[in-house]
């Protein structure tokens, strides 16, 4: 493996040079916005491995985790959310376990297949964006799964608390169902205005029914 276009943003006369060159396009590059924090923070340490080397090589997925202090199975996962940046000769290079198209075998556990989804899983999962809104559609659901409450306070406090979220634990790769589930998962806290008013009023005339039949 090796970093990709090491040739042409990194340029130096010797191996393990004090400083390398950090990119202002990486403020726009979305797939690195999309990236969880311990991820984010490998690939960094992955460029200052690649300067210790010709051409942005990097070392043995072996050799990786002991130089970042990491186990030997998280590097390999976290390579695979990497690849946007990386050049391989062999895909396999990495793990036959964490890529999309490696073939079951016979001898394959289940564990190993489960491993396999969740990988995946994990390598489509994003973070809410902070300025997170719910769709229409999303809106619609609340009102009518639960016309007990205010769809723009469930709204705020779904969007609040998933953004608090930290590390991977805040990551989804369906935001849509977590919002379904969010919603019907709900206690009855936010009534609507409307609906305590309307409760109210009926009170209010079952009362003075009561009172008439009562008069007569």
């Amino acid at each position: 493996m090796r970093i990709k276009n090491w040739k042409k943003f990194q340029h130096f006369k010797d191996r393990k040079p004090p400083w390398i060159k950090l990119y202002r396009d990486i403020l726009d590059d979305v797939e690195w916005h999309e990236l969880d924090a311990q991820s984010a923070k490998v690939l960094v340490m992955l460029w200052l491995i690649a300067s210790e080397n010709e051409n942005g090589e990097l070392p043995s997925t072996k050799s990786l985790a002991f130089r970042l202090r990491l186990s030997e199975s998280s590097i390999k996962s976290t390579l695979n959310k990497l690849l946007h940046w990386l050049d391989q000769d062999d895909i396999a290079a990495i793990s036959d376990v964490y890529q999309d198209d490696a073939p079951e075998t016979e001898t394959e556990t289940k564990k190993e297949r489960e491993t396999k989804v969740e990988a995946k899983e994990e390598s489509r999962a994003m973070r809410l964006p902070q300025d997170w809104k719910a769709t229409d559609r999303m809106l619609a659901f609340c009102e009518s799964e639960r016309p007990d409450l205010n769809p723009q306070e469930i709204e705020a406090t779904f969007r609040d608390y998933w953004i608090s979220i930290p590390g991977q634990k805040g990551r989804r790769t369906d935001w849509e169902a977590t919002w379904r589930n969010w919603v019907r998962s709900q206690k009855r806290s936010f009534v609507r205005p409307s609906l305590a008013a309307k409760s109210q009023n009926q009170m209010t005339a079952d009362l003075l029914i009561e009172e008439l039949k009562n008069a007569r």
